[in-house]
């Protein structure tokens, strides 16, 4: 196996049920899945502490760093300036790119999806979504002849299904591209999913801030303008073309 452990950080921006315009819910659900060679989290952790100390005191310390809150500078971040909100923002960015961060993302529209298909639910929007981005990180690792763990916001009962999926993946394999006819095992993922409060790690807090720049680039684009480009720049990408769509980020349906 390769020397790289990755630990994959796993956050979702956006509600999965039904599109509703009337009820202002969100138009899409965005899933994705922060790759962070493990050697290098301690030290990301010290950085992302340091950068946060330069807009507060440690003891104003945020409990959790979130990119809605940021980005319209709620709650523990409303007394940032927009100067400042667009800085701190582009520094936690940078600091995934400086650390070899990977991200895989899957983007569901849901307007398109439940159009699509008709007997759609919130439970089997999330189940695809984690089927998708499971065997792509899967892939990532196996081409990078590596192996992973993966991490998520702890939502309860939601884990269940979540593991139950996995280990099925791992014993029957996925149907996923890009060979639908054939079944390919999930075998560079170790052991389960760990679910853990977001609180605890910067882990899930940037994978939910990246989740929350790429759902806004699709609905608050004014919001994310400055923003998605450094995201852009950490999507893994097709060797041969360079393109993150449909490698890096997947749009569906």
């Amino acid at each position: 196996m390769g020397s790289v452990f990755y630990i994959v950080y796993v956050d979702a921006s956006g509600d999965p049920g039904k599109y509703e315009h009337a009820k202002k819910n969100t138009r899409h659900y965005v899933l994705v899945g922060l790759m962070i060679p493990a050697e290098q989290r301690v030290n990301m952790d010290d950085e992302i502490r340091q950068t946060l100390l330069e807009y507060f005191h440690e003891e104003d310390l945020p409990k959790e760093i979130k990119g809605r809150e940021i980005v319209w500078c709620r709650k523990e971040f409303a007394h940032l300036k927009k100067k400042e909100k667009r800085e701190l923002l582009i520094r936690l960015l940078n600091l995934l790119k400086g650390h070899s961060t990977i991200c895989y993302a899957i983007v569901v529209d849901k307007a398109a999806y439940w159009e699509k298909y008709k007997d759609a639910s919130p439970a089997s929007l999330r189940r695809w979504s984690m089927h998708m981005l499971l065997d792509r990180v899967d892939r990532a690792l196996e081409r990078r002849d590596s192996l992973g763990a993966m991490v998520y916001d702890y939502e309860g009962k939601k884990d269940t299904a979540y593991r139950k999926l996995l280990e099925e993946l791992k014993r029957e394999g996925s149907t996923y591209w890009p060979h639908p006819d054939r079944r390919r095992r999930i075998c560079r993922l170790v052991d389960t999913i760990y679910f853990i409060s977001s609180e605890l790690t910067f882990g899930l807090q940037m994978a939910d801030i990246v989740a929350y720049i790429i759902r806004a680039s699709y609905e608050n684009p004014e919001k994310a303008e400055y923003l998605y480009p450094l995201v852009e720049e950490i999507l893994d990408k097709d060797p041969e073309t360079g393109e993150y769509h449909n490698w890096g980020l997947k749009k569906i349906p």
